[in-house]
């Protein structure tokens, strides 16, 4: 997919550059707005000079080159439209070969996560007597899919520990509370020692 997108990039400048770069330069260098730098007078100041076009290598393929005629103005900005019309449709044509390669990718390699279930709020009143893997593995095979027996090579248990994580990290800070207060009453700085 790397490549994928770099050659549509490569796509993308090229189409930027012919439909809009080429014909920007042809129609800017037919202008006359810039002034060659033998017309410049010798006592212009710089905030007069900026505001002027003086002809070079640069601003004679630049917007500014054309900035007393309206007309081609106009067509520059039509063209520029129309290209940026055109990179919107590339980009769209990008995005549906990207999603169509990862799908193809997807399919190909296959995993332990393409046939692996994860099930939420199982129920909890197991008796002690009971194995919850074999009752689950039970369950999924004749109910998992209507009408047909599944084949369920293995179930894992696992435990929602997000409460006693919670107590653990609670538990450490207390800790790290202790021993702050235990060195503070040993250099003297605490004289009632108090533990919460």
């Amino acid at each position: 997919m790397y490549f994928q997108f770099l050659r549509f990039c490569i796509i993308l400048g090229v189409i930027l550059f012919l439909c809009s770069g080429i014909p920007n330069i042809i129609i800017n260098s037919q202008g006359n707005a810039c002034i060659p730098k033998s017309q410049v007078p010798a006592d212009i100041t710089y905030d007069q000079l900026i505001k002027i076009c003086v002809s070079g290598y640069v601003t004679d393929y630049s917007l500014a080159n054309q900035s007393n005629n309206h007309d081609k103005l106009r067509l520059e900005g039509g063209i520029n439209l129309i290209t940026i019309a055109l990179l919107i449709i590339v980009l769209q044509k990008l995005r549906t070969v990207q999603r169509r390669t990862a799908i193809q990718c997807d399919e190909r390699e296959i995993t332990a996560s393409d046939f692996t279930a994860r099930v939420y709020n199982l129920p909890t009143n197991f008796s002690d007597s009971e194995d919850i893997d074999h009752e689950i593995l039970k369950f999924f095979v004749s109910n998992g899919c209507p009408g047909r027996q599944l084949n369920v090579k293995k179930v894992n248990p696992c435990y929602d520990c997000s409460e006693k994580l919670f107590l653990k990290k609670i538990i450490e800070e207390k800790t790290i509370e202790k021993i702050k207060l235990l060195a503070e009453k040993d250099h003297g700085m605490i004289e009632k020692y108090i533990i919460h």
